[in-house]
């Protein structure tokens, strides 16, 4: 049974951690590589943030309407098992280009312009 506090004290109180992370606006160009992004930011978070239906909620708060469109299936109703290793992995499949969408992609237009050689490389084998 808690004590109750003597007349003039202050009653303990429950602290509890709140975190907040700021994830980049969703880059539906890069997919991938912004799924690395916000998980640096969820790893950065003080405390970490690993339970996969936080991290679930944290990225669809950022989705652009066109790709929350993509997978609203998952979003309505998310499974119970890994919500956000799912999600991650339904906007990557539905999202990304095919490789001959990629090879069409990479060989319109591509000169080199005032960049070197190897940043033009670097840009084509994205």
């Amino acid at each position: 049974m808690a004590e109750e506090p003597e007349v003039g004290q202050v009653a303990p109180t429950t602290q509890i951690a709140a975190t907040t992370v700021t994830l980049p606006p969703f880059w539906g160009n890069k997919v991938e590589l912004w799924f690395v992004m916000a998980e640096a930011k969820f790893n950065l978070a003080s405390p970490k943030i690993t339970r996969e239906e936080t991290k679930f909620y944290h990225v669809i708060s950022v989705l652009p309407p066109e790709i929350a469109g993509e997978v609203s299936d998952i979003i309505t109703e998310p499974p119970g098992d890994e919500p956000y290793t799912n999600l991650k992995k339904a906007i990557i499949a539905r999202t990304s280009l095919t490789e001959t969408q990629k090879l069409k992609q990479l060989l319109a237009g591509q000169e080199l312009g005032d960049r070197k050689t190897s940043q033009l490389l670097r840009h084509m084998s994205r």
